[in-house]
């Protein structure tokens, strides 16, 4: 029998029959008992799954339950997390306990490491071709912004502060709608445009959920809810360095990813041998190879950073924001500090999922420093962005970019200023009005209540 085969048997029963050193029982027995129920309980995989990955946070002597989560890991395509696991399980199942056991996971990290070294004809299907192998990327001074139109941006800045000075809540629904879309561009949920109006201009609530879409990848209104209320969450930290009340760090960064990909643990992929269902990645720098595929040809791989190489990228990435920030230049407008940030994070790809969601948020950083919007890209402007962010990589020009910046700021500030005001009916959305809160990102600003907004 195979060792994926004996895991698959062994190690998915809710008690556990292997004779060796994975027969060490935790010394919380309760703990097990209410473990060994739960996975009977469960409905599928993935609920098992997350089950044993949260019991393992405070469990930490049980080696069944590792090898459970190697099992659980490689099904899933996290190499890295597999072997961190195994790594885990060595030091409480050392070699020369069982013999059987040595041998059989020596076969099986043998096939986990593997995976991490396989060849480009290995990686994909017959048909792909590497059209953008990865590079790194220069500093801002290598970068141009010819078509930058300045006129554009100061009037951009200048209405964003009239509708941040003007009462009622304008910024709130603008926040909101920034949230929503920078969600659902990204595939986190689909609603339709009903349910999007009606969001943003009531809160956040599971009764202004009017209509999911079948392709949406949550399915309920409170995981809805809930990833929109974690996304305000994490942009009010955003909000917060830029104001230099927080640091940015790379475990800030980690925080942050771990926050807005609670609701999105997992995703389906296809690379030619039909959908399977992977688990991300979430509150650490990726540890896997990753690419994408061109907007226009889905056979073109587009390299991100090696994974080898993340920590120290990123290490420069939090330090390249960090002087942006501290620095007292106004010779770069921040809507082009924004473009380079921006292409800077998502080149390198520093997590398995999220990247475009934080991406945004930390390029946003530029602006809120000068008390201007946060970024916002609307699905409407997908191929836009999309087009622009290869632009960009093939000429070093920022502009392409910056000019869908602007557009999609436009036409929030738009949108936010056409829908009309609440009224007594709205009530039936709102609910408990206090469920739907979360703090305001401009503290004291003329127009925004100081203290809590309902975004």
């Amino acid at each position: 029998m195979s060792t994926l085969a004996q895991l698959q048997t062994a190690y998915l029963l809710p008690v556990w029959t292997f004779k060796g050193p994975l027969d060490i029982l935790p010394s919380d027995s309760e703990e097990l008992l209410a473990f060994s129920t739960s996975l009977q309980r469960a409905a599928n995989r993935d609920q098992r799954f997350l089950l044993s990955e949260r019991l393992a946070k405070r469990v930490t002597n049980w080696p069944g339950l590792f090898a459970l989560l190697v099992h659980f890991y490689v099904l899933y395509e996290d190499t890295t997390s597999a072997i961190e696991s195994a790594e885990r399980l060595y030091n409480l199942a050392p070699k020369g306990t069982d013999a059987a056991f040595d041998e059989s996971w020596d076969d099986f990290m043998r096939m986990i490491r593997r995976n991490e070294t396989r060849s480009f004809a290995e990686l994909y299907w017959p048909e792909a071709r590497l059209a953008s192998p990865w590079t790194p990327i220069g500093p801002l001074n290598a970068f141009t912004w010819r078509g930058f139109n300045h006129p554009r941006a100061q009037a951009l800045l200048a209405r964003w502060q009239s509708l941040a000075a003007e009462l009622g809540d304008l910024v709130e629904r603008y926040l909101r709608y920034a949230v929503i879309e920078s969600n659902e561009i990204e595939g986190v949920f689909h609603v339709d445009s009903a349910t999007i109006a009606c969001l943003t201009r009531v809160g956040f609530f599971e009764n202004a959920i009017l209509h999911i879409e079948s392709d949406s990848g949550i399915r309920t209104s409170s995981a809805i809810i809930k990833a929109l209320q974690d996304s305000s969450l994490a942009l009010q930290s955003i909000s917060k360095i830029s104001r230099g009340e927080l640091e940015l760090s790379v475990s800030s960064c980690c925080e942050l990813h771990q926050i807005i990909s609670q609701q999105s643990r997992f995703s389906v992929v296809d690379i030619g041998d039909g959908p399977q269902t992977v688990a991300l990645r979430t509150g650490a720098l990726r540890g896997t190879y990753s690419y994408t595929t061109l907007p226009d040809d889905h056979n073109a791989i587009v390299e991100f950073a090696p994974h080898d190489e993340l920590p120290a990228l990123f290490e420069n990435i939090v330090t390249t924001v960090n002087e942006i920030l501290h620095s007292d230049s106004t010779t770069v407008s921040p809507f082009v500090l924004a473009a380079y940030l921006h292409h800077l994070f998502l080149c390198t790809h520093p997590f398995s999922d999220g990247n475009g969601r934080l991406g945004r948020m930390v390029a946003s950083l530029p602006l809120l420093r000068v008390q201007g919007p946060p970024l916002l890209i609307t699905t409407a402007l997908r191929t836009s962005y999309l087009n622009a962010l290869e632009a960009v990589k093939a000429s070093s020009d920022l502009s392409p970019l910056v000019d869908v910046f602007m557009e999609g700021i436009e036409f929030g500030m738009d949108v936010v200023e056409s829908l009309p005001p609440l009224t007594d009916g709205d009530a039936q959305f709102r609910g408990n009005k206090q469920a739907g809160r979360t703090m305001n990102m401009f503290p004291g600003r003329a127009g925004v209540k100081p203290e809590l907004c309902s975004w």
